[in-house]
């Protein structure tokens, strides 16, 4: 599996640990996957806990979805400050596709009846460990 971190912060060979040169991040966006199809295991990814510390919390935004919860959106959800706010990968979907609809269509999206659909079929199809053959 390959996978880029870019972060805004240099880390500090000596210390192994991220300077602080800046205020601490106020957004955050994780694309890491929560399940590494090659090796067939979740993927282990923290980031500094100093950086979960701004005093006036933040948003993290995770494009993974299902389970296993990823392991950024778990360090978060159980270290953060009760200021962060986390939007999971199913609400990215749900308003990405509200956003496509509109574009190939040219009419406003029916949402009551597309989030009607997705509650449907998360109730037909909770989700469940990934499973890979």
């Amino acid at each position: 599996m390959r996978c880029a971190l870019a972060f805004s912060r240099e880390r500090s060979e000596t210390e192994g640990e991220a300077e602080t040169t800046s205020p601490n991040p106020t957004i955050i966006i994780s694309c890491v996957p929560g399940w590494d199809p090659e090796s067939k295991s979740p993927v282990r990814v923290e980031l500094p806990e100093s950086w979960l510390t701004s005093p006036t919390g933040g948003l993290f935004v995770d494009a993974a979805y299902g389970l296993p919860e990823p392991s950024l959106r778990a360090q978060i959800r159980a270290r953060r400050n009760p200021e962060w706010q986390i939007v999971d990968g199913v609400s990215v979907l749900f308003e990405q596709s509200i956003q496509q609809y509109q574009i190939f269509t040219g009419r406003p999206a029916p949402i009551h009846v597309m989030s009607k659909a997705l509650e449907e079929q998360s109730i037909a199809h909770p989700p469940d460990v990934m499973q890979i053959d």
